[in-house]
């Protein structure tokens, strides 16, 4: 007898589709195998199927293995079978460019698939060479140039490669929010497509991010690079503060109005949205990010003198800052605490020399609570800048629409790795509070009191995507059928230009049933996690949150 079945597969995606019909025979007794095959070839013209092997499965059980024809035929079968299914059938890409580190991951997932640090090592050997005065050393030359566009790396490969070798020298693609190498960025998505996400860009919608102070120019350069390049057929680009905004929601109340803090690694954005629309004229922004944190710290660290090899200092500061440091909310009580009791709050650093290889130690001081002040001290830090979060936020929320204002203080919500400081929110909330507080209170002085002002709210937001909110904010927009819509295509591409890109539709009011459907998927890991992390104890539950990015 014999047995058609369908078999289903998932390729790297999570894509489910059909690959062919593969025949079974089941036979009882003896039967020669070319009686076998001349059946499964009969039933196989009959179906239409394509037969990969055959076998036979005898009635005491034991069975044979099918002899298959190769591994290679059949991983071709699968790949031609669903790169020939539509673009929009498959899960979206989304990746989340930082300054400090790049989220990325398909559309429907509550988590990026992989968190690297924005940055590209590149062979210094194949650039540094001289001008061609010959045939033979133009080939020479071309041939260098070709090398130089295959051989480096990003992410923490690249850092690696820097330390080990001499001839890689790094490059940094995103400063300050905005896109500083194009060449690097490009070679980067190059590497996050097909050496980590390993999809094909032909084959996917793609979702990238952007500052909100990003010039259109910068869009038409991604788009030319997306289309050109990687022959996407549509593409996306947000905003990265409205896709914190909607990975805020924590209720089935979507609302798109409220403030965003975007404090990354290398800036800091106060971003204020009404249904939507980002309020440009009020967007605010401070030369203090997390990269500041980890040079304050570094700072700290050297004027005590501790015994940390000068090429190593600033990695040792990140890590200090990423395992150690809170927000205090008394900075002096802070100082009498370690004074009193240094062996209980004083912290010890062991690593390994990268030269040597011997072992260090240092200790960890008051850097673990002044490197996160300088948000709320920065004349601490940099006598250029001497104006408080807090105040900021406030300035930004009292420049916009008086219509908006009691909403946006309702709804402030914190994204990016560097509001990931235990306690952060509360001191925020606290220290924007008394503002607040303090104005009502002026205002009823001069009314004379007999006016009463109505409170106003004020509500910092922190849950435990924060960290990477603007990726998961994307990956619940591109889950949406209004998605694909919404993006520009190739075709569009090919027939208007890059201009096209410069502008890109608002999503109002969107998708709540998914959005529900993520949020609740994603509590419920949360719920899992914080259980298992409790039970390891309170200083694992500070080392896992306070990741910045």
């Amino acid at each position: 007898m014999a047995v058609v079945s369908k078999i289903q597969c998932r390729d790297s995606d999570g894509v489910q589709g059909v690959v062919v019909v593969v025949i079974f025979m089941m036979v009882e007794g003896e039967t020669s195998n070319v009686r076998i095959r001349e059946e499964a070839e009969r039933e196989r013209g009959r179906t239409g199927g394509e037969l990969f092997g055959w076998g036979r499965v005898c009635p005491s059980g034991e069975e044979k293995a099918p002899f298959w024809r190769s591994t290679t035929a059949i991983a071709t079968v699968v790949s031609s079978s669903l790169s020939a299914m539509d673009p929009t059938s498959r899960p979206a890409v989304v990746i989340d460019n930082g300054t400090g580190y790049t989220k990325m991951g398909f559309a429907g997932n509550v988590e990026p698939c992989f968190i690297l640090p924005t940055v590209v090592a590149v062979n210094e050997s194949f650039l540094n060479q001289s001008r061609a005065s010959s045939k033979a050393n133009w080939l020479a030359q071309h041939s260098a140039g070709v090398m130089a566009d295959l051989d480096f790396f990003i992410g923490d490969e690249a850092l690696m490669k820097s330390r080990t070798s001499s001839i890689y020298s790094l490059s940094y693609p995103i400063r300050h929010g905005q896109v500083d190498n194009w060449d690097a960025m490009e070679r980067y998505w190059q590497q996050c497509m097909f050496n980590y996400l390993r999809c094909d860009p032909e084959d996917h919608y793609f979702l990238l991010t952007e500052s909100p102070l990003t010039a259109p120019e910068s869009r038409e350069y991604t788009g030319e690079i997306m289309f050109e390049t990687f022959n996407v057929p549509g593409l996306y680009i947000a905003v990265n503060s409205v896709l914190a905004l909607a990975a805020g929601y924590t209720t089935s109340k979507c609302e798109m109005t409220g403030v965003v803090v975007d404090v990354g690694d290398g800036a800091t954005h106060i971003v204020p949205v009404a249904d939507g629309y980002v309020i440009g004229s009020s967007i605010k922004s401070i030369p203090i990010a997390g990269k500041d944190v980890t040079l304050f710290i570094q700072q700290l660290m050297r004027e005590r003198g501790e015994n940390i090899p000068p090429e190593d200092s600033f990695e040792v500061a990140r890590k200090v800052k990423e395992m150690y440091c809170y927000t205090s909310s008394d900075i002096v009580k802070e100082f009498n605490k370690y004074d009193k009791e240094p062996a209980k709050y004083i912290k010890h650093w062991r690593g390994i020399k990268p030269k040597t290889g011997a072992p260090y130690t240092c200790d960890v001081g008051y850097e673990r609570f002044l490197g996160p002040e300088v948000f709320f001290n920065p004349e601490i830090y940099s006598s250029d800048f001497a104006t408080p979060l807090p105040t900021v936020i406030d300035k930004c929320i009292q420049s916009a629409p008086i219509d908006t204002r009691r909403a946006l203080y309702k709804n402030i919500v914190l994204s990016g790795g560097s509001t990931m400081f235990k306690d952060f929110h509360r001191r925020l909330q606290r220290d924007l509070k008394k503002i607040v507080d303090a104005r009502v209170l002026a205002s009823d002085a001069r009314l004379g009191g007999e006016i009463k002002a109505q409170p106003v709210e004020v509500n910092v937001v922190s849950h435990p995507i924060q960290r990477f909110a603007v990726w998961f904010g994307g990956s619940v927009l591109a889950s949406t059928p209004e998605f694909f819509a919404a993006c520009h295509t190739k075709a569009e591409y090919e027939e208007y230009g890059a201009s096209i890109c410069r502008t890109n539709p608002v999503f109002k009011g969107m998708f709540e049933s998914q959005l529900l459907n993520m949020v609740t998927l994603l509590l419920q890991v949360v719920a899992i996690s914080v259980f298992q992390v409790k039970l390891r104890g309170e200083d694992e539950i500070h080392k896992q949150s306070v990741l910045v990015l």
